[in-house]
């Protein structure tokens, strides 16, 4: 009895192993290539990190006289923003330390060439800051928001490329 119990459980296993593998398997190769509009936009809402900076994305700083960085625990406050065109849409969600910001530095970027910045006082949750008519005919292609903290401490938020 206990020999049959053993087969019977080893072939359930042996099943279920097979099961775990081949439908991960199927629906990979089966998958088409290419981003989907979904996907796009989820990629354009979060932040990139700087290949050759990502400290900036993980932690605050604070700027010396001497122009040297010190590096301050990140603050636990987030925004959003797209491109679409000439319009550029940031959205403030708050966070843990939503008490502890002051305002926010919105910078809208063509080619590198700074289009608009706008430094506006501390934003209520869910505020939406739309700018229109943006860079010209292509519009801008970069969004970079910096929060500026009561500790006078400043933290990129969201750095988002087109």
């Amino acid at each position: 009895m206990l020999l049959a119990f053993q087969k019977i459980f080893i072939g359930f296993t042996v099943v279920l192993l097979i099961v775990v593998i081949a439908v991960p398997v199927y629906h990979i190769l089966n998958h088409t290539p290419g981003q989907n509009l979904s996907v796009q936009m989820y990629v354009s809402m979060f932040p990139e990190l700087a290949s050759n900076n990502p400290e900036a994305m993980v932690d605050s700083f604070i700027v010396l006289p001497d122009g040297s960085l010190t590096l301050l625990e990140a603050k636990d406050v987030t925004v959003r923003g797209y491109l679409i065109n000439n319009i550029a849409r940031i959205i403030y969600l708050g966070g843990r330390d939503d008490a502890k910001l002051n305002s926010l530095d919105i910078q809208l970027r063509n080619s590198g060439e700074l289009v608009l910045q706008q430094l506006l006082p501390k934003p209520t949750v869910n505020q939406q800051f739309t700018f229109t008519n943006v860079g010209g005919d292509n519009g801008p292609d970069q969004i970079i928001v910096i929060g500026n903290f009561k500790d006078n401490s400043q933290q990129i938020l969201l750095t988002a490329s087109l």
